[in-house]
């Protein structure tokens, strides 16, 4: 099984059904996040890992981008756990789209890496660097707010009535 090391902050090209797709990971550690359901704070003890997914179309197709599936987080303890959510999103060519990856883990450990396997192939996010910033409350509505941006007109009474309902979207 071939190994594929995806670095964060920098993009990747991943082959996701016969296009090639930009990918990159930024990673977090938060206690709450919002999910499509609304913002939820991690458990007592707990905290999120989160990874934003940006991914470009390069080919020549729409493409369903649906990475980490099954994914697992290793920490410093030996401690596995389990992906809570994964990102999913469509890109037609030359399209940017946005999702997350979210693990909870205990607030007392580090993730050490994260792996998931594909189509033979073995993904690994290395997180040994420590490089992983630990998010203050209102830091992530400010980081979603710069995605949607775009979406919004320049009105501050339409902004607050929209962040609180718009989560980045599914469409596998």
């Amino acid at each position: 099984m071939m190994q594929v090391t995806i670095p964060l902050d920098g993009p990747s090209v991943l082959e996701i059904e016969g296009e090639r797709v930009e990918l990159t990971l930024r990673a977090w550690l938060s206690k709450a996040h919002y999910f499509s359901y609304g913002r939820r704070e991690a458990d007592e003890n707990y905290r999120f890992l989160v990874f934003q997914v940006r991914g470009r179309n390069l080919g020549r197709r729409l493409v369903s981008v649906r990475i980490m599936d099954n994914a697992e987080v290793l920490v410093d303890r030996g401690y596995i756990y389990r992906i809570a959510t994964q990102p999913c999103f469509a890109l037609r060519p030359e399209e940017v789209g946005v999702d997350y990856a979210v693990f909870e883990i205990l607030s007392t450990v580090k993730p050490v890496e994260v792996t998931w396997e594909d189509e033979g192939q073995h993904f690994v996010i290395d997180l040994r660097d420590g490089k992983l910033e630990e998010l203050k409350p209102g830091k992530f509505e400010e980081i979603f707010r710069a995605e949607i941006k775009s979406e919004l007109e320049d009105n501050s009474d339409l902004e607050e009535d929209y962040l609180p309902r718009v989560q980045p979207f599914h469409l596998c």
